[in-house]
């Protein structure tokens, strides 16, 4: 009996050590829900450090063309805002789409790609995880697809690409970003051991052949001699295109007072895209050049002045300034022979012109002299009179009315003109019994500045009317006295908002909110609190110090909710509105109490992702485990 016992032993544990084996080689089955719109391509684990360039790809096989908005989300284990930046905004039907974690460094690292690209957080698990796509907000996801670095790309700087039937390892090092290839059947390289070339022949996918073809622009053989001997290298040449639409739009050579302070160049981005300045430079004749940084959001300026650029633009000489690209391109040029006193040069209507209206940091205006006639009524109306034709009005209440309807409001300023720009500034409701919401607000635009000096916690009065930019509504006025103040107070407490509750019911308003930054970048920080993360923009002109942050740290933010095209934004107005620790703002006092630090929650980004899959090792080890402890107590007391 004792012999059958040992005998039964040894096989249990061959079986256990069979199971083992087996279940180690099984691979996680990489599902992809059945959808129009299908992920395509997961860089999940890199050569190198992973964190700032992780991307996924994705494809719209539909012939329908979706409108990416604020309602898209990417599903990493939890919900992150997607972003445009670079391309239309559209996902049109059979074309591919990349989602990168650093839109920055994906560029950086992917020069040759100008398809369009969105920004997200994506912290990708290097042993494989679950990732959905919503289009509604995360009500309903329209793609699901679990990974597994079972099936390869793990650490070797390759990807997992979809090829239509099932998930392999890229052909190619680095994957192939902006192409769907789709049922490969043939690979054909000239020395897989020496060339980073290859041609690829997908079946039934012509776009795709012309995308690899426009991406490598040149195949050229180099002869290298040495010693006497001689061997043929390939390599790929490939033109990185820089954008064109920076250009020189205003500069002032002679203003009037020290020139020293008052001259500046101007740049404007005229497309609709954030283009990224980093090498690029300005050079004037004599040769003195000024290196930029940064980047020039679409439709909006830069103004470099010359304390900054320590380029003097000469007077009665005249000069040159070139815009150069790092590659040393010339993307524009403007020139001058005699500057004209207290004038700017400047770019209007395809044309230089000298213009009396300096306009830094705005659309650029002609000199005109108009003649008012002494019997003709001057247009500005005293806002005594429209208080007589018109009744006040709730802020709530205009955001519902119609573009260019005329609206007379009471508010209290929140947010100054040039905190975020010299042509608006934000005041947030006062109700009809005198009761201050900062919740709900709205923004005062005037495209010439018309502003009167304010202050924080200004009531005033504001006869406009209604306009909407970027999906936000707005009041613009023409005349400094379509504002008329009234008193100061002190800003009541702000609303605490839960990150993904912001919604159009904030937009404008003072608010703030108190989550874990799970990603940040060069103005960007990105906030959740579980319910949906926001983005937090810090602007160069509220000259806030970033404070420093861990990711998975707590932070809280007090800010303006503003909109633009690619979603919801929390904009902070001074330092005092980015309080790093876990904080708590008492309802009666509006100072902020810190929490000693020892109570704070310090929380490892990494531990946040989805680990929900099965260790099957693990569990084959723990069953073997529990069988051998139970045969070796038998044996014991038989």
């Amino acid at each position: 009996m004792y012999l059958e016992d040992i005998k039964l032993t040894v096989f249990i544990l061959l079986v256990g050590l069979f199971v083992i084996v087996f279940l180690s080689s099984i691979q996680v089955v990489v599902a992809q829900v059945n959808s129009s719109i299908i992920f395509t391509e997961i860089m999940y684990d890199l050569e190198g450090a992973d964190d700032g360039y992780e991307w996924v790809e994705i494809y719209n096989g539909s012939d329908v063309d979706y409108v990416i908005d604020s309602s898209w989300r990417f599903y990493d284990g939890s919900n992150h805002v997607v972003t445009v930046t670079q391309g239309d905004g559209i996902l049109s039907a059979g074309e591919v789409i990349i989602i990168a974690d650093n839109t920055e460094n994906y560029i950086l690292t992917h020069p040759d790609y100008t398809e369009d690209l969105l920004d997200s957080v994506v912290k990708l698990n290097n042993t494989g995880e679950t990732l959905k796509l919503s289009l509604d907000g995360g009500e309903t996801w329209i793609i699901e697809v679990e990974y597994s670095s079972s099936v390869g790309a793990a650490g070797d700087g390759n990807t997992l690409e979809y090829n239509g039937d099932a998930w392999q390892q890229s052909l190619i090092v680095g994957g192939s970003p902006g192409a769907y290839l789709a049922n490969d059947e043939e690979i054909e390289c000239c020395d897989c051991n020496s060339c980073n070339v290859i041609d690829i022949i997908p079946d039934n996918n012509e776009e795709a052949v012309e995308i690899i073809e426009e991406e490598i622009e040149e195949i050229v053989e180099e002869e290298i001699t040495d010693n006497g001997s001689t061997s043929i290298t390939n390599q790929e040449v490939i033109k990185v295109v820089y954008s064109e639409v920076i250009i020189i739009n205003e500069l002032i050579p002679d203003p009037a007072g020290s020139d020293e302070e008052g001259e500046y160049i101007e740049l404007f981005n005229k497309g609709s895209e954030s283009v990224d300045m980093v090498g690029w430079y300005l050079i004037d004749a004599s040769g003195k050049k000024f290196e930029l940084i940064g980047s020039i959001n679409g439709q909006e300026y830069l103004v470099i002045y010359r304390t900054e650029s320590k380029i003097t633009l000469n007077n009665s000489a005249g000069d040159s300034i070139r815009l150069l690209n790092p590659i040393d391109e010339v993307v524009s040029e403007v020139m001058y022979s005699e500057s004209v006193g207290g004038e700017s040069y400047s770019y209007i209507d395809s044309e230089w012109v000298w213009t009396d209206q300096l306009t830094p940091g705005e659309i650029n205006i002609r000199a005109v002299a108009i003649e008012i006639a002494e019997d003709e009524p001057e247009e500005d109306v005293d806002i005594e009179i429209k208080e007589e034709t018109m009744e006040l009005q709730l802020i709530s209440e205009i955001k519902n009315l119609d573009k260019d309807t005329e609206v007379y409001v009471r508010g209290i300023v929140t947010a100054l003109p040039g905190q975020f720009a010299d042509t608006y500034f934000y005041i947030s409701e006062i109700d009809f019994d005198g009761e201050i919401n900062l919740s709900t607000g709205i923004q005062i635009y005037s495209s010439k500045k018309y502003f009167p000096d304010l202050e924080i916690g200004d009531i005033i009065k504001v006869f406009g009317k209604l306009s909407e930019t970027s999906g936000e509504k707005r009041i613009k006025i023409l005349a400094e006295d379509d504002i008329q103040f009234i008193e100061s107070y002190s800003l009541p407490q702000p609303e605490e908002v839960l990150t993904g509750e912001i919604s159009d019911d904030y937009e404008g308003g003072l608010v703030y909110v108190q989550a874990d930054l799970i990603d940040k970048k060069s103005t960007s920080w990105y906030l959740d609190d579980d319910s949906g993360e926001i983005r937090v923009y810090i602007s160069s002109k509220t000259g806030i110090e970033k404070p420093i942050v861990e990711l998975g740290q707590q932070v809280l933010v007090i800010g303006i909710i503003s909109e633009t095209k690619s979603g919801f934004r929390l904009l902070p107005r001074f330092d005092e509105d980015i309080v790093v620790e876990k904080l708590v703002l008492e309802e009666l006092e509006p100072e902020i109490n810190v929490i000693n630090k020892s109570t704070d929650k310090y929380i490892n980004s990494e531990e946040g992702t989805n680990e929900d899959r099965g260790d099957f090792v693990g569990y084959g080890l723990g069953v073997v485990s529990l069988t051998m402890v139970s045969w070796v107590l038998k044996l014991k007391l038989v």
